[in-house]
């Protein structure tokens, strides 16, 4: 599991106004985020896991789906996208 996801170097976020979409934009191309992903990915700046996680309950009660955070932490990860900055440190 991911202690502390971070968004890598190469890779940012943001909001396209005249699209109206949320975007992770990296070297390779442009990942298009929906509402979930996209408050995911923002909380993705080397906080704890635990941290990200309490937030986003906070901000979206009732929904909380950990293993869904989990997979799609780990699907980024697999593309280079996130990293874990626990890891780095060590």
């Amino acid at each position: 599991m991911v202690e502390r996801p971070t968004l890598s170097p190469h890779a940012r976020y943001r909001w396209d106004s005249i699209r109206q979409q949320h975007q992770l934009v990296f070297p390779e191309g442009v990942l298009v985020l929906n509402h979930s992903s996209a408050a995911i990915i923002t909380r993705c700046d080397g906080r704890s896991f635990g941290a990200l996680v309490e937030e986003l309950d906070h901000d979206f009660p009732g929904e909380s789906r950990i293993d869904d955070v989990v997979d799609f932490l780990q699907e980024m990860m697999s593309r280079g996208l996130v990293y874990d900055d626990a890891e780095q440190s060590r």
